[in-house]
């Protein structure tokens, strides 16, 4: 198995992608296209094996967009002297996260955070970034997210420094 990430391209058959979540499919069927080349309002990366396909089929995706937090919903994220920063905070959002059925449980969600993490970090030498942003889909996601260092906001919105999660991934 020789797992890579990529932007998505026409060449990416995604009609054959099953998470067990049908919107998350759906989206990725029949909106990640448009959303990422035509509208620029999220970019979409896929997870793909060259094994599978010659690397043509995703086996999970993400989405990463532009964002910004309001002061009065930063919450308990740690931002010290609140009022100092800009109001609202620079964001980025991963909106959607998604792992085909049948390589679940391997550990490609962390590893696809990870990924959407260190492309944001880089990003930081061309922009600001304070707060990385997740929407959880469920319980189950929202979980996920606490247990690797992200504060609830709301019942389906997460965040966590930029700076903590620079600090997590020199740590591993």
């Amino acid at each position: 198995m020789s797992l890579f990430v990529t932007r998505l391209d026409a060449d990416h058959e995604r009609d054959r992608f099953d998470s067990g979540r049908p919107e998350l499919d759906e989206w990725l069927r029949r909106h990640a296209r448009t959303n990422d080349r035509r509208y620029s309002t999220a970019r979409v990366w896929v997870l793909c094996d060259d094994d599978i396909a010659a690397g043509a089929v995703p086996i999970a995706y993400y989405t990463l967009s532009t964002h910004a937090v309001v002061h009065a919903d930063v919450g308990q994220v740690g931002l010290p002297q609140l009022r100092q920063w800009p109001d609202p905070v620079p964001a980025v959002l991963l909106g959607r996260l998604a792992v085909a059925k049948s390589h679940q449980g391997r550990g490609l969600g962390t590893r696809l955070l990870r990924d959407a993490v260190e492309k944001v970090l880089a990003m930081q030498r061309h922009g600001a970034v304070v707060l990385f942003v997740v929407h959880a889909i469920d319980e189950q996601a929202a979980d996920f997210y606490s247990a690797r260092g992200f504060t609830r906001l709301t019942d389906v919105r997460l965040a966590a420094r930029m700076k903590d999660l620079a600090a997590n991934l020199s740590g591993h």
